[in-house]
């Protein structure tokens, strides 16, 4: 597992902007020399995610209010296997929930670690915080409902190590009830939903997020300038990568006052641009022209104090980047279907087009691995929704530092488990997670008795 040393938050962030991460270990905890099993799942889970006792605390006080939900100390205890049941249940897919419980597809993973209707009432009332306690200012965040949550997880994030190179883009969390932070973006694969700005490597590990409040959303900058949105997620998330990264993000963040900006931090970017932010000053090549030029010609404009340089390349259409990093030269090759002669042809790619197209995908990477085997659920509250996205986040950044750590061990590839596999025995070692650790006496005497536990998952 790679981690950090055993550092807070506030001094691993320290470390990252001074641009000091010697402090910043690498531990290789893997286990099953011999066989090449999974490296304790369980320990690199625990790793970004909550703690348990407190978890069950506030679902405690929560719970309490609602006698006649008839739920016990043993019920709070399969609350843990509340969301490792769904973790098991995202990778088998059935079509409704109530089939693992069934006669006939009867699971028993499942079904003997937690009965049905147990499962719904405390999913039902999952919380992440005791409404009570919260004040009415702390209320104004629009996610206090579980905003411990996230900043555990993305704790958990701010602790991995980071690549020289790093993508910015937003992720959507699928939801279509009705919330005032639901936002729709076009062109996602779930377009609908909360929307989450993450900061990746190229790999899909994410390493840090803010999710995304709706109108009037500030994010904690330090800067003096007036920002957007876009330019405001990125500099917030900046505020975590350390000196001499480069950064890559898409059109919707690319602009010359955000690039010059993060220069100022020594932190080079590179990004696709909007035309109506290409700086006013440059007489750039018109489309027309250069697409009468022959395919994979490109066009660099480079400002006057060598800082920034914006690059045209015409692939299927015009393209244009701005950069700190890099221009147009050197050139390399690289292969595309000519329609005209039904064959695929070399085209020159400049290296500003090369490099981006190498690191930017990471977002997209994770989001297409969650979506295998999302923990899905038909609810109207949000709140579930955005907990079962951050633990898929959570399993997938498990996944990701597990295959590096055994890459690293030179494990053999067919030795290597695969998501699905890691994601079964994760949530099969929470299932059987030891009911030790939980401290019990916080919780005895205050719910009702319940039948055996023979008579409850009889049937």
């Amino acid at each position: 597992m790679i981690r950090s040393s055993n550092l807070s938050d506030e001094a691993i962030l320290e470390l990252i902007n001074n641009g000091n991460t010697s402090e910043c270990e690498i531990d290789f905890d893997v286990s099953g020399d011999e066989d090449y099993g999974i490296p304790d799942p369980l320990g690199v889970h625990n790793d970004i995610s909550m703690d348990i006792n407190e978890l069950l605390e506030e679902n405690d006080k929560y719970f309490s209010q609602f006698s006649n939900s008839n739920i016990n100390i043993e019920d709070l205890v399969v609350e843990l296997n509340t969301e490792s049941s769904n973790m098991f249940m995202s990778t088998l897919g059935y079509p409704r929930m109530r089939m693992y419980w069934q006669k006939r597809t009867r699971v028993p993973t499942v079904s003997n670690s937690i009965s049905r209707d147990r499962f719904l009432v405390i999913r039902k009332f999952l919380k992440v915080v005791n409404d009570d306690d919260i004040s009415n200012e702390k209320k104004r965040d629009a996610f206090w409902k579980v905003r411990p949550f996230i900043e555990s997880v993305r704790s958990g994030c701010l602790r991995l190590v980071r690549d020289v190179e790093l993508c910015i883009d937003e992720q959507m969390i699928p939801f279509t009830g009705n919330v005032k932070m639901k936002q729709f973006v076009r062109g996602k694969p779930n377009p609908t939903g909360l929307k989450n700005f993450v900061l990746a490597n190229k790999n899909g590990l994410v390493l840090d997020f803010c999710i995304y409040q709706g109108k009037g959303t500030t994010f904690e900058t330090n800067s003096e300038y007036l920002l957007t949105i876009g330019e405001s997620a990125v500099v917030h998330l900046s505020q975590t990568v350390p000196p001499g990264s480069c950064l890559y993000f898409d059109r919707f963040f690319t602009t010359q006052k955000l690039l010059d900006i993060l220069k100022q931090k020594k932190i080079v970017c590179t990004g696709t641009v909007m035309k109506n932010n290409i700086p006013k000053n440059i007489d750039i090549l018109s489309d027309k022209i250069l697409m009468k030029k022959p395919r994979g010609t490109s066009v660099q404009y480079v400002r006057e104090d060598k800082k920034l340089c914006l690059v045209k390349w015409f692939d299927n259409k015009p393209i244009h980047l701005l950069s700190t990093e890099n221009g147009s030269t050197p050139h390399s090759k690289c292969k595309r279907w000519d329609n005209k002669n039904k064959k695929r042809i070399e085209v020159p790619i400049p290296q500003i087009i090369k490099n981006y197209n190498d690191y930017m995908g990471g977002v997209d990477l994770c989001d297409r691995m969650i979506s295998f085997y999302r923990m899905k659920t038909r609810t109207n509250k949000w709140t579930i929704r955005a907990i079962f996205h951050l633990i898929d986040l959570a399993v997938v950044n498990s996944w990701i530092m597990y295959k590096q750590d055994q890459i690293r061990k030179e494990v053999p590839v067919k030795k290597i488990h695969q998501l699905l596999d890691f994601k079964i025995q994760l949530s099969s070692e929470l299932l059987e997670y030891d009911e030790n650790s939980i401290d019990y006496q916080k919780y005895s005497g205050r719910h009702n008795s319940l039948p055996s536990k023979e008579k409850r998952h009889k049937g």
